[in-house]
């Protein structure tokens, strides 16, 4: 009956409502984030297009492409005569310059060999790209030291260059295939998986949506560095379990993603990052719906600071309106006074916290849609390769939040009880919560390993439990623990201080 009141007290409060609408469009804001970075990046890209369209007609296949290669082989015979470039290195690219003027391949192929419309990687590009496999394989024609090659770089140079005239992607890739198993006949080499996976599916690889192209680069990339770990292993070079493990399961994750056409995934990439070896893990969150649902755990840092503002006002008012004496002249103990009132605040951090959540959830179905709604979770433990709801990760990362913004609103509650003064109280929790981290990596870069012993190193579980800690060796289980010793102390101090303190 007391925690009800309390609960009662809370929220029929005007300034609770408005924490509340706040929270709320917190949640919209945060969460359509994503949708408004998408929007300014398509407004910013079609702006550069126009505007390289004005001033570069000549990038544009209505434009003047005929100039624009005539002003390139200008430019390459000038370079020639200023004695720049070699006699072979102007054949070469002389004759690049005459395949695309000929066959009118656009800029954005010959310049960046990218897609002209959205910047997305296309064989094309690769193929007559200023460094690209045009450009390779007539060198090697026509110049290569391997003597004994250059008949069969002719025929492969004849079949490439008929493949990007004829728009024929089964004959460039069955080229490409030709020449790695010659060249390199190594199955785990990148290019020949990517070469092996666009013949075996029998489509167009244009056509497919931008991330399953990146999707099997990365997996052919992550198997590649696997295998040469591997082989380095084999040879005696040491690599440590924590980077042959991560190289692991980077190559589970792509494999599992390009057999299941899983193109929405949260998982962690060590390539970016690492750990272990001064690198940092980094979270990958391919999909519209669970990027902004990870997002959207940020919003536990403004839950923090509403509860922090409640439990920093919840005794220390009773005081400053004198209603404690009315509480206290009640058949309630003081314990029970004391403990009612924490443990309201407990629960009310919980439906705030849950709240968020289910906020968050909303509005990235309305955003978003429910497409990616079903998105897995994937790691690794012991080379085996565990596929998990993304919402188990959510979860956890929102209960993790959750524990460790606890003893800062104990904290708060703490001095609400000892000090009497709401507004000290408030300062105080969220100067800890706020200046913790700072505090912490001040302790670490000057060598202070005691530092891992204070509150505020040890309240960013999920960085921990990824061994991101700035602490060497710092785990979950003792993070807990100084959690649960500091909360311990904290109530007790408190309790201490209504019990004993006269009215």
């Amino acid at each position: 009956m007391v925690v009800k009141n309390e609960l009662i007290k809370i929220f029929t409060r005007g300034s609770t409502r408005a924490l509340i609408i706040l929270l709320a469009i917190a949640a919209f804001a945060l969460v359509g984030a994503r949708k408004l970075s998408d929007f300014i990046r398509t407004h910013t890209e079609t702006e550069i297009y126009e505007s390289y369209s004005a001033d570069y007609p000549e990038y544009y296949e209505e434009g003047d492409l005929a100039g624009f290669y005539e002003g390139t082989m200008n430019e390459l015979r000038q370079d020639y005569e200023d004695g720049l470039c070699s006699d072979e290195a102007y054949d070469t690219a002389a004759a690049l310059i005459k395949f695309c003027e000929e066959h009118e391949i656009s800029v954005s192929w010959y310049e960046w060999g990218v897609e002209e419309e959205d910047g997305s990687s296309c064989w094309q590009g690769d193929a007559v790209t200023r460094g690209g496999i045009l450009r390779d394989f007539y060198y090697e024609m026509k110049y290569g030291t391997d003597e004994s090659m250059r008949e069969s770089f002719s025929v492969w140079y004849e079949a490439v260059c008929t493949a990007v005239a004829e728009n024929d992607w089964k004959l460039y890739y069955q080229t490409m295939a030709d020449y790695y198993d010659v060249i390199d006949p190594d199955e785990t080499d990148a290019a020949h998986i990517i070469v092996d996976y666009h013949l075996s599916r029998d489509e167009d690889p244009n056509d497919p949506e931008p991330t399953m192209y990146a999707i099997v680069r990365d997996y052919a990339a992550a198997k590649e560095r696997f295998a040469g770990y591997e082989e380095k292993i084999a040879e005696g070079t040491y690599i440590s379990d924590t980077v042959y493990n991560e190289a692991l399961e980077e190559m589970l994750v792509g494999k599992y993603r390009l057999e299941h056409q899983a193109e929405d995934a949260i998982y962690y990439d060590y390539h970016l990052g690492a750990t272990g070896e001064g690198r940092k893990a980094e979270l990958i969150t391919d999909g519209d719906y669970f990027y902004s649902m990870n997002l959207s755990v940020y919003l536990v840092y403004l839950v923090s600071v509403i509860l922090i503002i409640f439990a920093g006002g919840s005794i220390a008012k009773e005081y400053s309106l004198g209603t404690i004496r009315f509480c206290l002249i009640s058949p309630v103990s003081r314990r029970k006074f004391y403990w009612s009132k924490y443990l309201s605040i407990l629960l009310v951090s919980l439906l705030f916290t849950v709240g968020a959540l289910v906020v968050s959830a909303i509005a990235a179905t309305l955003f978003y849609g429910i497409s990616g709604i079903t998105a897995p979770y994937l790691y690794a433990t012991d080379g085996e390769l565990h596929v998990v709801s993304a919402w188990l990760y959510i979860l956890k990362a929102y209960a993790l939040e959750y524990i460790g913004i606890l003893p800062y609103m104990t904290f708060a509650f703490m001095l609400s009880a000892l000090t009497k003064n709401s507004a000290l109280a408030v300062a105080a929790g969220i100067l800890l919560q706020f200046g913790g981290s700072a505090a912490a990596d001040f302790l670490s870069e000057h060598g202070m390993d005691f530092g891992r012993y204070f509150l505020f190193a040890n309240t960013d579980l999920g960085s921990i439990l990824q061994g991101n800690s700035v602490f060497l060796h710092h785990t979950t289980g003792f993070a807990l623990c100084v959690i649960a010793v500091h909360m311990v102390v904290f109530l007790l101090a408190g309790l201490d201080g209504v019990v004993r303190r006269d009215v």
